[in-house]
């Protein structure tokens, strides 16, 4: 199945659709991936509650979604729609990967200064970056 999106203007760069999503939205984003990152991304993981922020996250995605589906009956088709429907998910995504991006690049620091110093850390930072590859591999690959 094919999606036209020829009817949705271009945005800024005559190219890309520029899309806007809600700011709560967005918000919830950065902090829950933020902190699955911090939670996830170490060899030894806990087991942490979450459910109140992913229940957020899930109101506002649900809030987006029914404003979305409600923008058929105006002014929008159904090809428009499910093209609409990737740009939360997409934010999502490109959030969590800049995210994870950011953390490899400060332990790669760190591993960087504990080697110059001749640190005992140095070794447990290794194992973090590796965990952190690692994650990052498994994430961006299902």
């Amino acid at each position: 199945m094919q999606i036209s999106i020829d009817s949705l203007s271009r945005g800024i760069d005559n190219y890309h659709v520029d899309i806007r999503l809600s700011r709560r939205f967005s918000t919830d984003v950065k902090k829950l991936s933020a902190l699955l990152i911090s939670q996830l991304a170490v060899p030894k993981p806990k087991n942490w509650d979450n459910s109140n922020l992913y229940e957020k996250l899930r109101e506002k995605y649900l809030d987006l979604m029914t404003v979305l589906i409600h923008r058929v009956k105006t002014d929008f088709s159904a090809d428009e729609i499910c093209f609409l429907q990737l740009a939360p998910i997409k934010r999502i995504v490109s959030v969590t990967r800049s995210q994870l991006d950011d953390e490899i690049r400060k332990v790669n620091g760190k591993l960087a200064e504990h080697r110059n110093k001749g640190s005992s850390q140095a070794l447990a930072t290794q194992q973090r970056l590796s965990w952190l590859k690692k994650t990052m591999i498994q994430i961006f690959t299902r």
